[in-house]
This record gives structure tokens, sequence and C-alpha cells, in this order.
């Protein structure tokens, strides 16, 4: 008879602190391959107590550690928590890393969210400065079982319900530890207080208008009243169990999902041939790995699969700057890119556009390359009496932009030769504009203006070439 392999045990019990940790590590080998070690410390009990486990243990495995402390600026505390951090990581002989940010909250987005993403992206910067191969936080059982809480309110999948990876898990290319989570957050505040070890007291942790504190002081106690005090036990053992069903039917998707994606298009066909808890895995990693884990959502997901089921040439609008957009045989993602700033072109020097390079230099009669608007290299030559000294700047489109093409009378609006060109409508503010004196003098890869155009083939004359930076 087969039975169910469970990882996690809840430990309550203080003596078991620094044994548990010391087997997590090292059973798990979670500490391989890494000399330099982040460790977060907020200042608050379970970051302190991680902190004076993990020091033993990286002098034994020779494993530089670095506290790692963000200040998010949103108590008046926060200040002194800061340097309560900086004099703990000072006694311990250990570099400190502490840095203050604004959190912005904005539409959609809770302050704990906006708090998290801050933190996010000063780990990613850390690993980067500080050459960190890991970071160490402080999340613990209670951690685990009030995570599952509030995702079931919110109506999360086995993803969701089997929150906080036990180690070795990425988030914005960063490694994350966290090697706490077996133990319960009062068995590691008895270890600090058996060992005289001060912390901070967070206040807000006693606001229950933070949802998380609200599960923490009011739905815990009162389901453990109805149901016992093994509830917290019995969640994280479900999140333990749901986390191994998780990673197997995402190794079940990765392996059905290339036959389902080309490049960066998603296949509809074959993707419907899918069971629908495949499908919809499938979706969610297509999402990721094309840049929109924003749109990763369960409504966002169900959305995409009734594109694809409907089997016609429609769009569905993701965010403000980013659609899904079907043939009917398969599916691609669309950016709405932001007009990048003007750049000045420099006679002699690579001056860089987006992603493109464009080189001024002087010459003698005609050149032109072209393969077609958006294709590169493009060149062409101008005729620099025509710009009466005034320099060449590259832009992008603007409402009304029109060009004199060579060879045509008159001109012609830039939007009806994009139209005319079949350029895409996404990659349109992708297109750059060569002008002079605010007149469009060449759209990489069709004609250049008649007024600019060199006349002789022994004229002086400026080549200009434009082509993919590398």
């Amino acid at each position: 008879m087969c039975q169910w392999k469970v990882n996690f045990r809840y430990n309550a019990d203080p003596a078991a602190v620094e044994p548990v940790v010391r087997q997590t590590l090292l059973s798990r080998k979670l500490l391989r391959g890494v000399a330099r070690l982040g460790i977060a410390v907020s200042g608050g009990a379970d970051s302190v107590a991680l902190l004076h486990l993990l020091l033993p243990i990286c002098r034994e495995k020779k494993i530089e550690p670095v506290v790692l402390h963000l200040n998010h600026g949103l108590r008046e505390a926060s200040e002194q928590e800061a340097v309560f951090v900086q004099e703990l990581a000072s006694q311990a002989g250990v570099q400190c890393i502490s840095q203050k940010r604004q959190v912005t909250v904005s539409a959609g987005v809770s302050l704990e969210m906006a708090a998290r993403e801050v933190r996010q992206t000063f780990y990613a910067e850390c690993c980067a400065s500080a050459r960190l191969d890991a970071i160490a936080t402080g999340h613990n059982a209670d951690d685990v079982a009030e995570t599952l809480l509030l995702r079931l309110a919110r109506g999360a999948g086995a993803t969701g319900l089997s929150p906080l990876l036990k180690g070795g898990a990425r988030r914005a290319g960063v490694c994350l530890l966290r090697p706490l989570l077996n133990i319960s957050a009062n068995a590691l505040r008895d270890w600090l207080r058996q060992r005289g070890i001060a912390w901070c007291e967070d206040a807000s942790n006693a606001d229950t208008g933070i949802p998380r504190n609200r599960v923490r002081h009011d739905a815990l106690p009162t389901l453990e009243n109805a149901f016992g005090h093994a509830l917290r036990p019995s969640l994280c053992r479900t999140a333990d169990i749901l986390r191994e069903e998780d990673n197997l039917l995402d190794a079940l998707a990765q392996r059905q999902m290339k036959k389902c994606v080309a490049g960066n298009a998603l296949l509809i066909k074959p993707l419907l041939k899918r069971h629908l808890a495949l499908r919809r895995r499938i979706v969610r990693l297509w999402l990721f790995e094309n840049g929109a884990a924003f749109a990763s959502g369960f409504d966002t997901g169900e959305r995409l699969l009734g594109l694809c089921a409907d089997g016609a040439k429609t769009r569905l609008q993701l965010t403000d700057g980013v659609a899904a957009v079907s043939d009917g045989t398969v599916v691609i993602l669309v950016r709405r890119k932001t007009p990048a700033e003007p750049v000045v072109l420099v006679t002699d020097e690579i001056c860089c556009w987006r992603n493109l390079t464009f080189l001024c230099s002087s010459a003698h009669g005609v050149e032109s390359v072209a393969h077609g608007i958006g294709n590169y290299p493009a060149v062409c030559t101008i005729d620099p009496d025509a710009c009466d000294g005034l320099p060449l700047v590259v832009r992008s489109r603007k409402p009304g932009d029109r060009l004199a093409p060579y060879g045509m009378r008159g001109t012609k609006k830039v939007q009806d030769i994009f139209v005319d060109e079949k350029v895409p409508e996404y990659l349109r503010d992708t297109i750059p504009l060569l002008t002079c004196g605010g007149a469009i003098v060449w759209i990489p890869g069709f004609r250049i203006a008649q007024p600019f155009a060199v006349q002789s083939s022994t004229s002086l004359s400026l080549r200009v070439e434009t082509d993919v930076q590398v």
C-alpha cells in the first residue's frame, strides 16, 4: 500500500528550532553553491531569529553573510528599526545593506502588495550589487497557515494554496531560501527569550484593519476554538501536500507546453486538445514566459481560454499597454510601447534609440539599403545642404506627420504609409523617423524625402545607417 509522503512537520518546541533549521538547510542542500548569502532582517522576531540561527552555519560552511534591511518608511518606528538592525549587524561583524524606499500604492494594489514589490526590487538589486547567491527570509509556519487562509478566501487554485516554497524558489531572478517554514512563530519567540535576544515589535501587527492581521488575530483563533489547536499544523500540512501536487502538474504542463507554443505564439488547436487543468497551466506559463505575469490571474486565464475556443480573429485587452491578439490559429501578445525620447545624431558617433543604433558619417554620392519598414540594417544618404546647418533628430511618430517621398508628387501621411506598407499597429510607435528642422527626412527601410535627396553620384552626402543594437 502506497503511503503519502508529507515533508512538513509543525514544530512548536523552541528546543527543536536549531536542529530543524540545520536539517532543513543541509538535508535539502539549500546552501550548495552559496558563497555569499543575504539575510533579510526587518528587526522583528522572525528575522532576528533567522540571523542568529544562520550565523554559526555560515561560519561553519565558510559562507559570507550580508544583512539586508529595507526601510519602507511607513511607520514612525521605521527609523529606529533601521538603526537597530544596523547595530545588530555591526555586533555580529557582518556587512549591512540598509536602504529606505518609498512605497507607492496604485489602483487595485494593496499596501502590502506594493511593499512586497518594493522589497523584491531591493532584493534583486542587492543580489547584483553585493554578488549574492541567495537570500534567506524569516517566513515561518504561521505565515504559511495565514497565507493559505487568505488565498482560500480569494478562491485560489493549487498554486495559490501551496504558498512559500521551503527553498530554491525564484522571484524576479532572486533565489529565496526560507529555512523557518517548519517552525511556529511562538517557538521562534520562545527561542529568542531563552537566549535573552531582543527584537523590535511592529505595532502595525496589531492592526486588524490589515487582512493578514485579521486572519492572525481573529479568524485563526476563532477556528482553533471551534476545531482544536491542531488547525495550524493541519493547514501547513495541506499546503505541503498541495505544493507537491502543484509541482507535478507544473511539470506535466511544462512538457505539454512544448506542443502548444511556437516561438512567442500560443497554438490554439493543440492547446484545446489538452485537459482543462493543463490548459489553464499552459496559458499561465505562457504568460509568465512572455513577460506578462501580471495577467496570469484566474479570470484573465479563463478569458484567454475563451478567446482560443472562439476560433475567431479577435483581440483581448489585458492591460492598457498589453493585448492578446488571435487570428483563429495562434495567440500572440502585443505591447503598446511608450514613445522613446528624441535623439540628436552626432557625426561619426554611434547613437542609440530604443534597441537601434544610428551612425551618421560623411560620404559621396547615393547609397540606399531598404528591405521594408521595420527591417534592419537600413541605409540612406542625405544632401547636407538641405539640412541648412540643422541637426538630424530621431524620434517616434507624431499625429499629423507627413513625408514627401522621393519620386512621388506631394506629401503623404506617415500613418497612411504605415498602413500601405502593412506595418502592424502595435509596432508603429517603435519605428524611428529621421527628421531635420521638424520635417521628416527618412523612414528607415522606406524612401527618403524628396527635398533631402542627393542629386548626384559625385556630390557630398551624409550617410545614415541604422541597425539593431547587439
